[in-house]
């Protein structure tokens, strides 16, 4: 099992890998935390987040745009009780008494 902490060294690294690099590992960075979603792994994702904004500001948008898209994500997995049409089956009152 892979705990916080070093969930967290895993991160660090990612995040150095991805200050050195372009955009395209943005995705590996935020996506993982919102498969997880603890209060532990999430700010832990928030700290990191942070920390890769402060050393490089041009990847805000890119991070930003990234966890909208995976919280977009998180809500189409939601199944609205709501959505379907609800069908009644009636019941014989002589059967039940």
């Amino acid at each position: 099992t892979l705990t916080i902490q070093d969930l967290q060294r895993l991160l660090f690294c990612c995040a150095v890998i991805l200050i050195l690099s372009d955009y395209t590992l943005v995705h590996f960075l935020v996506a993982p935390q919102f498969e997880i979603f603890t209060p532990s792994v999430v700010a832990v994702s928030i700290e990191i987040w942070t920390q890769v904004i402060v050393k490089c500001p041009n990847m805000e948008v890119a991070i930003m745009c990234e966890v909208l898209m995976s919280c977009f994500g998180t809500v189409k997995l939601y199944i609205d009780p709501f959505y379907h049409a609800i069908s009644y089956c009636p019941t014989d009152k002589d059967e039940i008494d």
